[in-house]
């Protein structure tokens, strides 16, 4: 869906509505609203103030809905959530004042690329503990993907517009387990008559298939036990892997016979039994 199209308030006119804010410059314009970075001079700390302009805080439903995700973030306290310091209404416009991240979004760093398994791991398993903690406190997100997720300077994830307070957390489970897919392959899914992508990694392609099975049952209860695999999968190191590029034929190093005594009868060498890998679990 395109943003909806809206006149951008300029610097100037928001440093007359919020002048305990300097006002730095436009970070992202979506369809629930403008974000701009800006700095809170009397606390030293750099901010990002989100703003629902007056063309859609008209509308009831649109209202209703930025000021329950607001209500529901400040509610929250965990590292892999986005804080919300403030909120409210200023000349018509219905803003929220949020903690900065300086760095990219997931989807500006990863999308359309395959990055390590490891890290990508990793990155599903804080989103899992973050969304654990919301689940714990009734809000469901609603609509996890990679543009949902910020990447602060050390790649730790925050996640950011709780647009949807009801629903299933089986939905941001399954959410999770598609992103995973995504990170392990570079490919997105949901293309029309597009297969969905092959995990080259066995254990991992399980866990993402247990995530986004069509029976919600036979999904991971919660986002805690989805977690506890992949914490399970970063214990474990290397697992088997289903399909690999290329590799170098693997060769057997020469080896010299030993020498035998002479009065030992020399007996037939048996042939060497070729290695055979451990077969996937």
């Amino acid at each position: 869906m395109s943003p909806v199209p809206f006149p951008v308030p300029g610097i100037s006119h928001l440093a007359e509505l919020f002048p305990a804010f300097e006002f730095e410059h436009l970070i992202a314009q979506g369809e629930s609203g403008t974000v701009y970075k800006a700095r809170q001079p009397a606390l030293d700390r750099d901010v990002a103030i989100k703003i629902l302009p007056r063309e859609l805080g008209s509308d009831l439903s649109l209202r209703n809905s930025f000021q329950a995700e607001a209500k529901a973030m400040a509610s929250l306290s965990h590292p892999n959530l986005i804080r919300v310091y403030d909120s409210g209404e200023v000349d018509g416009l219905l803003f929220m004042v949020m903690e900065y991240v300086p760095e990219k979004s997931l989807f500006n760093s990863a999308h359309g690329k395959a990055i390590d398994p490891k890290q990508a791991v990793r990155i599903a398993l804080s989103v899992c503990r973050g969304l654990a903690h919301t689940h714990g406190n009734g809000i469901i997100h609603g609509d996890i993907r990679l543009a949902k997720i910020l990447l602060n300077p050390e790649c730790e994830p925050k996640i950011v517009s709780f647009g949807s307070v009801t629903g299933s957390l089986k939905s941001d489970i399954y959410a999770i387990g598609v992103m995973l897919r995504e990170l392990l392959t570079g490919i997105t899914e949901g293309t029309p008559g597009a297969e969905v992508p092959t995990v080259s990694d066995t254990r991992l392609a399980a866990i993402c298939d247990d995530a986004t099975h069509e029976d919600l049952d036979a999904r991971y209860r919660n986002a805690s036990a989805l977690a506890d695999q992949l914490e399970r999968w970063l214990a474990t190191g290397t697992s088997h892997i289903l399909a690999t590029p290329p590799r170098p034929a693997f060769t057997t190093p020469k080896t010299t016979p030993k020498t035998t005594p002479k009065t030992t009868p020399k007996r037939p060498v048996a042939a060497a039994r070729p290695h055979r890998a451990s077969s996937p679990v």
